[in-house]
C-alpha cells in the first residue's frame, strides 16, 4: 500500500472513530445495561407534534414563495441570507420582545386597538401547552434554509422552456412552477428535511428561551433530568427512543414526498391552484415577522431604564442610554474567549480533516451522505453516548476544553466539507499538473497552488464552521457537565432574569458575531483578490 493510499484510509478511520464513538458507546451501554425499564416519554408526542408542523410549514411557505416569486430569485436569496446566518436563539429573544402578552406589538396596538390597558395574562408567550412559539421560531430559521435549496436546485433546470409550455397549455407562471417543477424537487430535499425534521426534535436552547414551559420538549425534559442528576440508564435509554423516532421517520418523509410530488403533477388545477399564492404569502409574512422583530432589537436595547420602568402601553422611559449595554457585556465579556477558543480549534480540525479527504479522493470518491450522519442522528442521542464515554474515562469535566472541542467538531465538520468540498472538487487538475512538471513535491504543490486557489473557499468554510459552533448549546452543556460558559449558554442560562432592553443587547450580541465572522471573511477575500488578480479564475 502506497503512502498516499495509507494517509486516505488514515483519515477515513479517524473519522469513523471521532463521529462513531459516541453513539456506538451510547447504543451499547443502552442495548446491553438492561435500562429500558426506566425510558421517560415525557413531552415526547410534544416534540414529534412540533418537529412535523414546524417542518411542514417551514417547507410549505417556502415553496409557496418559489413559485410565486422564481423569477426574483436574487431578492429572494438576499432576504434568505441574513435569516440564515442568525442563530436560533437570536431569532427567539427577538420574538419574544415583539410578541410577548407585554411586547412592542401589543403596546404599539393598544388601547386604540385592542381595548387592553393591561398586559393581558391569557396570552401567554412561552407557555402554549402546543408549543407554537418554538413552531414560530423554528419555522422563520428553516424557510430561508428551504428557500435557498429550492432556488438553488431547480436554477438547473430548463424553467424557460416548462414556462412556455405550461403557458401553451393555459397555465400561469406560478401554476407552472408548481405543478412541473415542484415534482422534480421534492424528491431531492428528502435530505434537507430529515436535517431539519431531526433538529427540531432535539432543539433544546430554544424550547428553554420560548417554551413551552407548562409541557416540555422530550429534549428539554432530558436536558432538565439530566441536570437534576437521574441515572444514567434513564438518560440514554431515552435518548436511544428519540433516535429510533428519527429513524421511524425516514421512510415515512420519503414516501409523502413521493405523494406529495404526484399530487402536484397530476390533480387538476382548479384543486391546487391556490396553495402556491397561500404558501407565498405566508412567506411574505414570516419574512416580514423576522425582520422586523430584528429591527426592534437596537431600538430596545438603547431604552434607559434605571430608575423607572417602562409602564404598560407604553413604548419606552422617555430616557435614551447604554445602561443595558453596560449590564450585557459585563456578564458576556467572560465568556466570550471560551466562545472563540472552542469554535476556532473546532473549525481549524475540520479544515484540516476535509482537506485531508478531498485531497484522497482522485482514488475514490467521498460519499457526502455519510459526512452528513452527526445532521441525522438527534443531538441529544447522538451526545449523550459520547457524555457516558467521557465521564466513565474520567475526561468529563477534567477534561472539558478538549471534550467541547471534539464534540463542536462533530456538528461543525459536516458543515466546512460541504462548503469546501464543491469548489475543491472544481479545481482544474491542470495547475497541479503544471506544478508537478515544475518539480514541486506534493506538500509544495497543495501550499503553493491549491491552497491559495482555495483561499476564498476555505475561508468561507472557516466563517461558516465558527457561526455553526457559536450556535451549538448542547455540545457545550455535556461538554462541561454544565460548567462551560459561552455566549450562547450564558444568553439561555440567564433568559428570565433581565429586563427587556438587557435581553434585546442579548440578542443583538448572539446575532452580531456570526456577522462578524463572515465580515471578516468577506474582507480577506477582498484583500487577497486585490494582491493577487490572476487567480480569481481559479476561484
Amino acid at each position: 500500500m502506497d503512502g498516499a493510499r495509507a494517509t486516505r484510509l488514515s483519515f477515513l478511520a479517524l473519522l469513523a472513530l471521532l463521529m462513531g464513538l459516541p453513539l456506538v458507546a451510547g447504543l451499547m451501554q443502552t442495548f446491553f445495561g438492561s435500562t429500558w425499564g426506566q425510558v421517560r416519554f415525557t413531552g415526547l408526542g410534544l416534540s414529534l407534534w412540533i418537529a412535523l408542523v414546524a417542518t411542514a410549514l417551514s417547507l410549505f411557505t417556502a415553496m409557496g414563495l418559489a413559485a410565486c416569486f422564481h423569477r426574483r430569485a436574487r431578492l429572494l436569496t438576499w432576504l434568505s441570507l441574513p435569516l440564515l446566518a442568525v442563530p436560533h436563539a437570536a431569532v427567539a429573544q427577538a420574538l419574544a420582545l415583539l410578541l410577548a402578552p407585554s411586547g412592542v406589538l401589543m403596546r404599539l396596538l393598544s388601547p386604540w386597538a385592542t381595548g387592553i390597558e393591561r398586559p393581558p395574562t391569557h396570552l401567554l408567550w412561552d407557555q402554549h401547552p402546543d408549543g407554537w412559539t418554538l413552531i414560530l421560531v423554528l419555522v422563520l430559521k428553516e424557510l430561508p434554509f428551504f428557500l435557498l435549496l429550492l432556488l438553488t436546485y431547480s436554477a438547473a433546470l430548463p424553467l424557460a422552456d416548462w414556462r412556455r409550455t405550461g403557458a401553451g397549455l393555459g397555465y400561469g407562471s406560478t401554476a407552472t412552477w408548481w405543478h412541473t417543477v415542484l415534482p422534480v424537487l421534492l424528491p431531492r430535499l428528502l435530505i434537507p428535511i430529515l436535517i431539519v425534521l431531526v433538529f427540531a426534535l432535539s432543539v433544546v436552547d430554544v424550547a428553554v428561551l420560548v417554551g413551552p414551559s407548562q409541557i416540555k420538549t422530550f429534549a428539554h425534559s432530558l436536558h432538565q433530568a439530566y441536570s437534576s442528576g437521574v441515572s444514567w440508564g434513564e438518560i440514554l435509554a431515552s435518548a436511544t427512543v428519540l433516535l429510533i423516532l428519527s429513524l421511524a421517520l425516514f421512510p415515512l418523509i420519503w414516501v409523502l414526498l413521493q405523494g406529495i410530488g404526484k399530487a402536484q403533477a397530476f390533480r387538476p388545477r382548479s384543486y391546487i391552484a391556490p396553495a402556491a399564492p397561500i404558501g407565498g404569502i405566508l412567506g411574505m409574512g414570516l419574512f416580514f415577522l423576522a425582520y422586523l422583530s430584528l429591527l426592534i432589537l437596537p431600538l430596545q436595547s438603547l431604552i434607559q431604564t434605571s430608575g423607572r420602568r417602562t409602564r404598560f402601553p407604553d413604548l419606552w422611559t422617555g430616557q435614551w442610554g447604554f445602561e443595558a449595554w453596560g449590564r450585557a457585556l459585563e456578564q458576556a465579556e467572560p465568556t466570550l474567549p471560551l466562545t472563540l477558543t472552542i469554535a476556532g480549534l473546532a473549525t481549524l480540525i475540520s479544515l484540516g480533516l476535509a482537506l485531508g479527504l478531498l485531497s484522497s479522493e482522485r482514488y475514490r470518491p467521498i460519499n457526502d451522505l455519510w459526512i452528513m450522519v452527526p445532521l441525522f442522528v438527534p443531538q441529544f442521542a447522538f451526545l449523550s453516548g459520547g457524555l457516558f464515554l467521557g465521564i466513565r474515562l474520567d475526561l468529563i469535566p477534567q477534561f472539558a476544553l478538549p471534550m467541547a472541542v471534539w464534540f463542536h467538531g462533530l456538528f461543525v465538520f459536516p458543515y466546512v466539507f460541504l462548503v469546501l468540498a464543491p469548489a475543491y472538487r472544481g479545481l482544474d487538475p491542470a495547475y497541479g499538473q503544471t506544478a508537478a512538471s515544475l518539480g514541486l513535491g506534493p506538500l509544495a504543490r497543495v501550499w503553493r497552488v491549491q491552497l491559495p486557489l482555495l483561499f476564498r473557499p476555505i475561508l468561507f468554510a472557516a466563517a461558516w464552521g465558527m457561526a455553526v459552533s457559536f450556535a451549538l448549546y448542547l455540545p457545550t452543556f455535556f461538554a462541561g457537565a454544565g460548567r462551560l460558559e459561552t455566549l450562547l449558554s450564558e444568553a439561555v442560562n440567564q433568559a428570565g432574569g433581565r429586563g427587556d432592553s438587557v435581553q434585546a443587547v442579548w440578542g443583538l450580541i448572539l446575532l452580531l458575531v456570526p456577522f462578524v465572522f463572515f465580515a471578516l471573511a468577506a474582507s480577506l477575500v477582498a484583500l487577497q483578490a486585490r494582491n493577487r488578480a490572476g487567480l480569481r479564475g481559479g476561484l
